[in-house]
């Protein structure tokens, strides 16, 4: 399995047509991955991770992601949306970049059981302000720099006393 890429052409909304994201033969062999095009990723219904992100910087946690799934021998495809319709999303209120992410939710949804928020930007707006994807019902949607923060968080929690001797419990 690869990372499947594709992007807006227009403003996300479920509506709107996508267009395939180009991906260049040097950016497909700097990953060492397979990158597939395609207008609708061609994955059975609820069998993609799916990663998202205002421009094409999350593909490399896409592919990331793929490497630790094909390591550990799981069938499964990483399905890529970059929003470069909307980009930057910097420059936006936080309640509309909420809900340009839970569009791109509401559009992986019916592919993707699980769905990372790749872009700091959305992360924050949707953890704010996104209603798509919160609570216990699918899709399960995750933000990578909460998950980085959180790790980081428990690797300085364990980090030895200046003494070099016992973990000692630190505040972020």
């Amino acid at each position: 399995m690869g990372v499947r890429s594709t992007r807006a052409r227009e403003p996300v909304d479920a509506g709107h047509p996508q267009e395939v994201f180009p991906v260049s033969a040097e950016a497909e062999a700097s990953t060492g991955f397979e990158i597939h095009q395609a207008d609708r990723p061609a994955v059975q219904a609820r069998q993609a991770i799916g990663v998202f992100d205002s421009g094409s910087g999350g593909m490399v946690a896409a592919a990331y992601l793929s490497r630790i799934l094909r390591d550990a021998g799981e069938n499964l495809s990483v399905v890529f949306f970059g929003d470069t319709a909307n980009l930057p999303y910097g420059k936006r209120a936080q309640e509309n970049v909420a809900e340009l992410s839970d569009a791109i939710i509401a559009q992986l949804a019916p592919l993707c059981p699980v769905i990372g928020i790749a872009c700091n930007t959305a992360s924050a707006s949707w953890i704010r302000h996104g209603r798509v994807g919160k609570g216990n019902e699918w899709p399960r949607v995750f933000s990578v720099v909460q998950v980085a923060a959180e790790l980081a968080y428990e690797r300085a929690r364990t980090l030895p006393d200046a003494k070099g001797s016992t973990p000692f419990p630190r505040t972020v």
